[in-house]
């Protein structure tokens, strides 16, 4: 297969990507009074690198990415209009600091929302 002129491609991670909670996107009504986990945790000793993340929402919010019980701002916080959704493909590693915990997410207010991460562990 031929690529267009100009294109550039992608060919994704080099690492074996777990992808959600237990597999699955973690979905809320209303995420904004507390944080939730979006991954499970990495392998024992080791910490969380995030390489795709998915969010959809129906009501205009932001959403804050933070390390579970340091309460670092991983990335963010984003700006969706209602009924958007956005990609986040880091270039760069974007791996949490503190080994054994999980990505978790806060929004500004009430409204449904889909966040779906692609995530691998290393030392």
């Amino acid at each position: 297969m031929t690529k267009p002129s100009g294109a550039i491609q992608d060919a994704g991670t080099a690492f074996k990507t777990v992808w959600g909670v237990s597999g699955v996107p973690k979905t809320s009504a209303d995420q904004h009074s507390a944080v939730a986990s979006c991954t499970d945790a990495p392998v024992s000793g080791q910490k969380l690198v995030i390489d795709d993340i998915f969010v959809s929402v129906d009501t205009a919010m932001s959403v804050t990415f933070k390390c579970e019980t340091t309460g670092t701002v991983v990335a963010g916080p984003f700006y969706l209009a209602a009924n958007s959704s956005m990609q986040i493909t880091p270039r760069g590693k974007k791996k949490l600091a503190t080994a054994d915990k999980k990505l978790q997410f806060i929004t500004s207010g009430a409204g449904n929302i889909m966040v779906d991460v692609g995530y691998h562990s290393e030392l």
